[in-house]
């Protein structure tokens, strides 16, 4: 089909999908150009000008909204349909996709790509979130968990089928990292420095007793980049994960006195 906008002439295949819940249509191909309308999750759009037109290559296209107001969306907040489809189908309520930004959209697409978590474009694979504020247990996170100073995300994703459960996290460079846990789980993030409290991580210290004999203690120390606490309901047990940018692994310390 074609579709006869004005001066342009757009195609089915020109259009994309809102995927972040905090898109606008701006004036021009700027953060800081003028908000001309607010862009709603899952709306489509027709794409006048692509990243690729043009000698300098942008993060930008130019395109007609639902509303035919002419404007342009930061590329890492639209998709093409079939993209679209398959992020949808992650998301067990809307909370969870209202929470999580585009970038790691795209990101937990990927990895169900990479994971063949798809079939007909849905998936066994799901992630459901409270609406909760940052501080408190949900089953999303974000914080600087590879100390860069740039936002991560982690995520527990459960099977419908098997509940089998995982949590994963996602870094801002495209690296993830998979956990298997039990269906029990949820999690916050755990500021770095005094902010986020003192925590058991392995190590021990040296006391003395009232009849002045050494024994050994549990050492709680303050933590050098972001971390995620694991809470098991059902075991009412608090586990620390820590990721460890020299060895590139996950380390846990369980906090059970």
């Amino acid at each position: 089909a074609i579709i006869i906008t004005g001066l342009y002439f757009l195609s089915e295949k020109d259009e994309r999908h809102i995927i972040d819940n905090n898109a606008y249509l701006l004036e021009g191909d700027s953060l800081n150009a003028k908000k001309t309308e607010k862009l709603h999750y899952g709306e489509t759009v027709k794409v006048i000008k692509t990243p690729n037109d043009g000698i300098i290559k942008k993060p930008w296209y130019k395109v007609i909204s639902l509303r035919d107001n002419v404007g342009y969306v930061y590329a890492e907040n639209l998709e093409i349909t079939l993209a679209f489809i398959q992020i949808n189908s992650i998301f067990e309520n809307s909370t969870a996709g209202n929470l999580i930004p585009a970038k790691y959209k795209k990101a937990l697409r990927e990895y169900y790509v990479e994971n063949r978590y798809f079939k007909n474009n849905v998936t066994n694979w799901l992630l459901f979130a409270d609406d909760l504020k940052s501080f408190e247990l949900n089953y999303i996170a974000f914080g600087n968990y590879d100390n860069n100073d740039i936002e991560d995300f982690a995520c527990i994703i459960k099977n419908r089928k098997t509940n089998e459960t995982k949590m994963v996290l996602f870094f801002d460079n495209n690296d993830n990292f998979t956990i298997k846990i039990n269906e029990n789980i949820k999690i916050r993030t755990i500021e770095a420095g005094r902010e986020g409290g003192r925590w058991y991580l392995g190590n021990v210290i040296l006391r003395t007793n009232s009849q002045g004999e050494k024994y050994e203690a549990k050492k709680h120390e303050y933590l050098k980049t972001d971390g995620i606490l694991l809470y098991d309901s059902k075991t009412k047990e608090n586990v620390v994960y820590i990721y460890n940018q020299e060895d590139k692994n996950v380390h846990y310390y369980s906090q059970t006195k």
